[in-house]
């Protein structure tokens, strides 16, 4: 099985009507990587997420996401997705 992780960054901005939009996910090597990337693009956005993504490329099944940081404020899915992903306790 093709099990690949990616260490995505996604910055959410407010757009005109203040609704908050993700830009394109930005792909980084590392989670350390990634989680510099959001510390780094804080400051200018709404929200920024930096988490683990692993998935099957060969069945297109995901698995589970790991936050690595998030900053600032999140629109509602996104955090319906973030807390339904996290490992429980």
């Amino acid at each position: 099985m093709p099990v690949v992780e990616r260490f995505m960054v996604q910055v959410f901005r407010r757009d005109g009507e203040g609704d908050l939009i993700g830009d394109e996910p930005i792909q980084e090597p590392s989670p350390e990587a990634a989680v510099s990337k959001a510390e780094a693009l804080e400051k200018r956005a709404t929200g920024v997420l930096a988490y683990k993504w692993r998935g099957d490329m060969r069945t297109g099944e995901q698995g589970r996401l790991v936050i690595l940081k998030r900053f600032g404020v999140l629109p509602l899915p996104v955090l319906e997705q973030v807390y339904s992903a996290a490992t429980p306790y």
